[in-house]
């Protein structure tokens, strides 16, 4: 029997300790100064002019008069200097009409906008650019260019935003926008367009659009309008209306964050899309990579609880239509993304959140070869990994389709393509990470395995004539992916199926949950994030965690998965591992019986230095088949050089040479005559900078009563 005597107080611990001094250094960027459309910020000497003024044509600065307006004139135009395009800027702010209508704009070079602030091309609501964007670096056709650094700061209600504000010209295309940071106050924002107000291609279905465009942008919309549901933010595009025929949507990257709390319509490339016509935007090869795109604070919906047709997605927020006989088709599209529907401050919540489009109504719609590789995060009234809102009057089929991603309904027991009904609904070779039913009440789709046969998948080519492969897929992977994202998923992007994490544990309406591996953790902290802090509580108590899992890396975890596992495994979420500055050493019962007949349970744990704030210990104790968890906070005061062991009635010394122990009683520990218990600790020291580190695993200590002596 072992008997620990403390004989050397070597220190007093310090209940309170002044921070060492903390020097930090922050990074440091060009703050741009003023507005490129301040006097002396832009160059217009490239616009064609006339020899008199004409009110119809254009507008005047200085002595000469710029051909701005009126009847199309078919002139292309070079822009090779930041200055040139912010001429563009300023003379159509003057024009206070269409403006450049079928005039064409080659930008040769690469333009860094960081040194103004940048005013949107045709910001306000009676002015509209009518020509085309078209990047060809260096003169060759279809060579992109880069516009870097472009900051707005749009304080002005009910305008547009972009790079382009109101559009309604032919093609954008060509051009990379890299660095760009955005903050709008209302209505119609995108990082390219604001709005589209009208024909692309002047009457030529198919020629005029957004082509072969990307987008690394911060987009930020601040507040709402009021009576309509026209605040529609895009990654690409925020809205675009009065269209009677097709817009081109095709070849557009956006791996930018979108924060638009009140915003009506959000979505990853398009907010909004709205006509009172039959035709619909063709939407194609495009790709979402995004830490953040969230919404639904507050929208018309919210606020007036009036059944406002309002969406999020990952692609589209919300393909509208007054007419029924409009066909939408979204084809070869990728989001790997962080879908937020955050906490409402209005009357009700919000809804209508997909992976690929948020709403849309009683269409025929169709989408093939898409991928949701992402999570939709938080409470709506319909949530789909495809689609949200789903009006079943029309036949809407799903082909070629992954979700690896997560997408729950609000309950948390239900994942489904739809948001809403099953009828007229067809889903084929189509393929989920976790179970996921097709729609309301819908056909049960079992999830991927490692026996999941993709041939019919992955031998899909791009068309008849053209071989490439339109689906990848790796030799260890379990999922496949959309090729067209792969030179896009970079080791931090918000891809679940690239994560290395397994979720092939969850089914949502399962009642328990073990999690015994790394990557099944990893797993558990998607589908943590997907359950969001309001509704977490579903499957928390539904989860076992294996106690090695104690030492497992969370650094990389959201806070609300990282405080909700550690509360499972019973580990302080303000600690961090660290075996080197605490560790459980030892455990000894006293020698004699207190007068309950019970014994006292001395544990020993070891420090690195004497100079923490205090030490605690969280131990589970199982008596007699049972597990009483429990965790205590003294302030210990006192720590030692040296202990006295006693080993058979033997001394022995143990002397801690690169540190200190501290000594903790658990009082009146019920020992049965012939029963063991298991004692399982965990050590914890609050450093003098306030760290807390913990000891990893719990240390699990056998325990028997003492013989009687």
């Amino acid at each position: 029997m072992k008997k620990l005597i403390s004989i050397l107080l070597v220190t007093v611990m310090l209940v309170a300790m002044i921070p060492a001094a903390v020097v930090t250094t922050t990074a440091t960027t060009a703050v741009p100064t003023g507005n490129w459309t301040d006097a002396g910020n832009y160059d217009i000497s490239w616009c064609t002019t006339l020899e008199t003024a004409d009110a119809a044509k254009t507008v005047t600065v200085g002595d000469k008069h710029y051909y701005v307006k009126g009847a199309e004139t078919n002139v292309t135009y070079t822009i090779d200097t930041p200055a040139k395009l912010a001429g563009l800027a300023y003379l159509v702010s003057l024009a206070d009409a269409d403006c450049f209508k079928k005039d064409t704009f080659v930008i040769t070079a690469d333009l860094d906008l960081g040194a103004h602030n940048w005013t949107p091309i045709a910001m306000n609501g009676n002015e509209k650019f009518r020509g085309s964007l078209i990047g060809a670096k260096g003169g060759v056709a279809d060579a992109s260019i880069t516009i870097s650094n472009m900051t707005i700061n749009n304080t002005t209600e009910n305008t547009f935003t972009g790079l382009v504000g109101r559009f309604g010209g032919k093609w954008i295309k060509n051009i990379d926008l890299e660095n760009a940071n955005i903050t709008a106050t209302n209505y119609a924002v995108g990082s390219f367009v604001g709005a589209q107000d009208g024909n692309l291609g002047f009457g030529v279905s198919g020629d005029g659009g957004y082509q072969n465009i990307s987008s690394d942008a911060k987009i930020t919309v601040t507040s709402q309008r009021t009576g309509d549901q026209k605040d529609a933010v895009g990654g690409i595009v925020g809205y675009i209306f009065n269209c009677n025929i097709p817009t081109v949507i095709t070849d557009l990257v956006f791996t930018g964050t979108i924060s638009a709390p009140y915003a009506d319509n959000v979505g990853g490339i398009l907010g909004l899309w709205q006509s009172n016509e039959t035709v619909s935007p063709t939407i194609t090869n495009c790709v979402v990579i995004s830490e953040k795109i969230e919404w639904g604070k507050n929208n018309i919906f919210i606020s007036s609880g009036a059944g406002h047709n309002v969406g999020c997605g990952g692609i589209a927020g919300n393909l509208y239509a007054n007419s029924g006989s409009l066909s939408i088709a979204v084809s070869n599209c990728y989001v790997a993304a962080n879908i937020v529907s955050l906490a409402t401050e209005g009357s009700k919540d919000t809804t209508n959140v997909g992976g690929i489009v948020g709403a849309s109504c009683s269409q025929t719609k169709s989408f093939s070869n898409c991928q949701f590789d992402g999570i939709i995060t938080g409470k709506a009234g319909a949530i789909g990994a495809v689609l949200g809102r789903y009006l079943a009057d029309k036949a809407t089929v799903v082909e070629n389709t992954v979700i690896s991603g997560i997408a729950l309904r609000s309950a948390g027991n239900v994942s489904a393509y739809m948001g809403g009904n099953k009828d007229n609904l067809t889903v084929t070779n189509s393929f989920n990470a976790i179970n996921m039913i097709s729609g309301n009440g819908g056909t049960e789709m079992p999830a991927i395995t490692s026996t999941t046969d993709f041939t019919a998948l992955l031998a899909i080519t791009v068309s008849d004539t053209d071989d490439t492969k339109v689906w990848t897929k790796g030799e260890n992977d379990l999922y496949p992916i959309l090729a067209i994202a792969v030179p896009y998923l970079t080791a931090d992007a918000p891809s679940v199926a690239k994560s290395g994490a397994d979720i092939t544990w969850f089914v949502p309406s399962a009642n328990s949950f073990t999690i015994s591996t790394k990557a099944q953790l990893d797993g558990l902290a998607l589908v943590l994030d997907a359950y969001g802090v309001d509704n977490s509580s579903v499957i928390i108590p539904k989860i076992t965690i294996d106690e090695s899992l104690a030492e497992a890396d969370l650094s990389k975890y959201s806070e609300h998965a990282y405080v909700s596992i550690c509360n499972i495994m019973g580990i302080d979420p303000t600690a961090v591992l660290d075996t080197t500055k605490v560790n459980v050493q030892l455990s000894q019962i006293s020698l004699v019986a207190n007068e309950k007949g019970n014994y006292d349970v001395r544990i020993v744990a070891k420090i690195n230095d004497g100079s923490y704030k205090n030490v605690y210990f969280n131990y589970n104790l199982d008596q007699d088949g049972e597990i009483t968890k429990s965790m205590t906070t003294p302030e210990i005061t006192t720590c030692y050089r040296k202990l006295i062991e006693v080993v058979n009635g033997e001394e022995k010394e143990i002397v801690a040479e690169d540190g200190y122990y501290v000594v903790f009683v658990i009082p009146n520990v019920t020992f049965k005559e012939v029963e063991s218990s298991v004692l399982a600790v965990r050590a914890y020291a609050t450093g003098g900078d306030g760290t807390v580190y913990y000891s990893g695993q719990h240390v699990n200590i056998t325990l028997a009563a003492p013989t009687a002596n």
